[in-house]
């Protein structure tokens, strides 16, 4: 599993790639939810990043390609409060991450976008 992000360049060439394992059961629904884990430590920012995996044949991903098939998107990960600092206009919130992170399916986004 890989996830791109644009890397914040103007370039559409120039991407960050991520290696990481599917952390759940795959198609199945995480806690109910139409989502699945990821075991990947990636950057505050990577939201909206696409997650592919080599194409193997196998699987039931609709974006398939050539080379790749999308999976779904990131869209932030699971962290424990772990302490609030406050300033005079301003609240800060120290978290605590466990590097598993939530991706929606791929067929979920197509309900969204459709």
């Amino acid at each position: 599993m890989k996830t791109l992000t644009d890397a914040g360049t103007k370039n559409w060439g120039a991407y960050t790639v991520k290696s990481g394992i599917i952390a759940s059961k795959w198609r199945a629904f995480y806690n109910g939810n139409p989502y699945f884990l990821v075991d990947c430590k990636l950057f505050p920012g990577s939201s909206g990043s696409i997650i592919i995996t080599k194409a193997t044949g196998l699987g039931s991903a609709v974006g398939s390609f050539e080379f790749f098939q999308f999976l779904g998107v990131y869209s932030g990960e699971f962290y424990r409060r772990k302490e609030t600092i406050e300033f005079d206009e301003m609240t800060l919130i120290r978290k605590e991450t466990y590097n598993i992170g939530i991706a929606w399916y791929y067929d979920i986004i197509e309900q969204i976008i459709n």
